[in-house]
């Protein structure tokens, strides 16, 4: 294991942590702990603060940032894919994912008032991240395509069509407008289609 992943798991056993303290845990020289840290400050993976002692200079510690915890292993998606599964057998998978895109739609609705058709679609694809998806809307004259080219939930979806069909369930009941998702990644396509309707 690398000098800087030794740093992070410190920081993550033992909490905030002095240079003096990582010297003597981690067992490299000051120079080497020093550049580490600048070096995961610069990544957002720590952050430092200044303590004030009573007797003595004050001393910086570091911690860990909130962006560290993606270093760490972490096993949502098995632990969604077993949900899911137990879902499926107890044969309520379909309501439970039109509960979440209820969920989903009703937390977007506030920001969606009083907009025409395509604002309100830019808007909502805005809240959901849709950068994050890769994604590329076109106008036809009666309706919008999104192609999304990252598919946030790809793995799963290829287990399980009703997590396919969230994101245009949750465009149908957040805007009214009918959303179809005639084609996707799952079906081996490079991007995921959705075909939103005019009004």
């Amino acid at each position: 294991m690398n000098s800087r992943q030794n740093i992070l798991e410190h920081l993550k056993r033992y909490g905030p942590s002095s240079t003096q303290e990582l010297i003597k845990e981690i067992g490299i020289s000051e120079n080497a702990v020093r550049y580490h840290l600048k070096n995961l400050e610069q990544d957002g993976l720590i952050e430092n603060e200044i303590e004030r002692n009573k007797i003595g200079r004050p001393s910086k510690k570091y911690m860990l940032s909130i962006a560290a915890e993606g270093v760490f292993p972490k096993r949502y998606k098995e632990l969604l894919n077993l949900v899911l599964t137990v879902a499926e057998q107890q044969g309520n998978l379909k309501e439970i994912m039109a509960e979440v895109a209820n969920t989903i739609a009703n937390d977007l609705k506030p920001n969606l008032k009083d907009l025409a058709d395509k604002e309100l679609l830019v808007q909502l694809l805005h809240q959901l991240d849709y950068g994050e998806m890769l994604g590329a809307m076109s106008e036809h004259s009666g309706s919008y395509e999104i192609q999304a080219y990252n598919c946030l939930y790809k793995d799963t979806g290829c287990k399980f069509v009703e997590v396919c069909d969230l994101l245009p369930n949750v465009v149908n009941k957040a805007t009214g407008l009918e959303a179809e998702r005639p084609s996707c990644q799952r079906d081996g396509e490079r991007a995921c289609h959705f075909i939103i309707a005019k009004n």
